[in-house]
């Protein structure tokens, strides 16, 4: 039981993630958390490794929910 609350939070994360770099959030982008990344690759840099970090946690989450 808890693997699957586990993934669930680790999808809720990755969606999320994949969310904001699709629409571009300012509301995300802007975030103390996020500047780094920002700063570090630019804002479209940001963007695309946000996908891939979001996208890498759904898929890991369904690894861990459904692949044993």
């Amino acid at each position: 039981m808890s693997e699957y609350l586990f993934a669930g939070i680790m999808f809720i994360l990755g969606s999320i993630a994949v969310f904001a770099a699709c629409i571009g959030a300012n509301w995300f982008f802007s975030s103390k958390n996020a500047a780094f990344f920002v700063r570090t690759f630019g804002y479209n840099g940001a963007r695309i490794f946000y996908f891939i970090l979001g996208a890498a946690l759904c898929i890991i989450a369904y690894i861990v929910a459904f692949i044993r």
